[in-house]
C-alpha cells in the first residue's frame, strides 16, 4: 500500500478487504494491515479456516520475531475442540456455525485485551468462508456487535471477503458495519481505499 492509503486508513477501526487470499496482491495487502508499523507492543488474534501453522506461513512475520502475543481461532466443525500454547502462540477451536460461541471468543479476547497497554489487531479470514455456515442478516448482526466491540478497545482489524463469491446485495450489505473498505488491484499491487469518514 502507499503512504496515502495508510493516512485514509489510519481513522479505521474495521476495514474490509475485498479479494481471494489464492491472489498475491491481497495477500500482500493482507500483510501490511497485519504489519501495520506501530511503537507500540501489539497482539494479534487471528480468527481462521486455516490451522494456526497454515495462518502464520501466509502472514510474513514468524512467531518468534513477533513483539506480542499471537493467538489463532480455528473455524472447523470437527467435534474435537481444543485449545493449545506455545511460547509464541495460542491457539483454540470453535464450529463456525455457532457464531454465538465466536462471539464470545472475541469478547473474551478484547475483554482481556482492555487490561493491557499493548495494541490490537483482529484478523477475521474469512466472512465468505463463515456464509457457508449462517445467513446473511445473521452474519451481519453478528458483524455489527463485533465491529463495535475492536472499536471499543481501539483495536484495528481486517474482515476478508471475496467478492467473487456473492452476489452484489450480500456484499452491499456486509459492507455496512466497516469503516473503510480496501480492495487489492490484481494486475498492478495497487490498492482501492475508500471510507466513511
Amino acid at each position: 500500500m502507499q503512504p496515502e492509503h495508510s493516512e485514509q486508513l489510519a481513522e479505521a477501526s474495521n476495514v474490509l478487504l475485498l479479494g481471494s487470499m489464492l491472489d498475491d496482491s491481497t495477500k500482500r495487502t493482507h500483510n501490511e494491515l497485519l504489519s501495520q508499523e506501530s511503537t507500540d507492543r501489539t497482539d494479534v488474534l487471528a480468527l481462521t479456516f486455516q490451522s494456526p501453522g497454515q495462518w502464520l506461513r501466509t502472514w510474513t512475520e514468524t512467531p518468534e520475531t513477533h513483539d506480542g502475543r499471537i493467538t489463532v481461532i480455528t473455524l472447523d466443525e470437527s467435534p474435537y475442540q481444543s485449545t493449545q500454547r506455545t511460547d509464541s502462540v495460542t491457539s483454540s477451536t470453535v464450529n463456525p456455525a455457532d457464531l454465538t460461541g465466536i462471539g464470545m471468543e472475541v469478547s473474551d479476547y478484547l475483554s482481556s485485551q482492555a487490561k493491557t497497554d499493548t495494541e490490537t489487531v483482529v484478523c477475521f479470514d474469512s466472512i465468505t468462508g463463515l456464509l457457508q455456515y449462517t445467513n446473511r442478516k445473521s452474519l451481519f448482526r453478528f458483524l455489527r456487535v463485533i465491529t463495535r466491540r475492536i472499536e471499543h478497545v481501539d483495536g484495528i482489524a481486517h474482515f476478508h471477503l471475496n467478492p467473487d463469491a456473492h452476489d452484489r446485495k450480500t456484499i452491499s450489505t456486509i459492507k455496512t458495519p466497516f469503516d473503510a473498505i480496501v480492495k487489492p488491484a490484481a494486475a498492478d499491487g495497487d490498492v482501492t481505499v475508500s471510507t466513511r469518514y
